[in-house]
């Protein structure tokens, strides 16, 4: 803090985005001098600042290209590197987008495939309990057919025993009597 670059009323976040190596050591630094480097985290921060945030984005880095463009605008001498960071944040932002499209689709396609499971299965349901109506009813007429076929036989047998000869020509009742 020693520094003059590093004034604590300086609007910079030493610990996240600014180089400030104590007095001592700032001649062993010469990549960038630390007020030049503070002016441009700076400035790309007010621009961010400056944007409205409560307008709904799509992605919370929506404004970042827009951005290092009004960077590049402002401060032409600034080095080839920040339109790198534009052409890799945009392939970034273009992979991400592609992304999220095919998950939302793929979401689509699972609330599609959740209501037709559903549907599915409720109609599973319906034909199991017609299945089990149809077997109950299959059951009850052969039940009912069984009883009817002894009830025909029981009065055919007592008819014949009742009556002095055969009724039908041509040996008709034995034939019904015999089965």
């Amino acid at each position: 803090m020693d520094s003059p670059d590093c004034e604590p009323n300086a609007r910079t976040r030493h610990s996240q985005n600014t180089v400030c190596p104590p007095h001592e050591h700032e001649d062993g630094f010469s990549i960038h001098p630390s007020n030049e480097l503070a002016e441009k985290l700076l400035w790309a921060e007010d621009i961010l600042a400056q944007e409205p945030h409560p307008k709904a984005h799509d992605d919370p880095c929506e404004p970042l290209p827009v951005g290092l463009k009004g960077l590049e605008q402002v401060h032409p001498d600034l080095p080839q590197p920040s339109t790198q960071i534009l052409g890799l944040y945009s392939t970034l932002w273009d992979c991400y987008s592609a992304k999220k499209a095919h998950s939302q689709r793929l979401e689509t396609e699972n609330k599609a495939l959740r209501a037709t499971n559903i549907h599915l299965s409720q109609e599973k349901e319906i034909l199991k309990h017609r299945y089990a109506n149809q077997e109950a009813l299959l059951v009850y007429f052969e039940q009912a057919f069984e009883n009817l076929r002894l009830g025909i036989l029981g009065i055919c047998k007592d008819w014949e025993g009742c009556s002095p000869g055969p009724v039908f020509e041509h040996g008709s009742a034995q034939a019904i009597g015999d089965s």
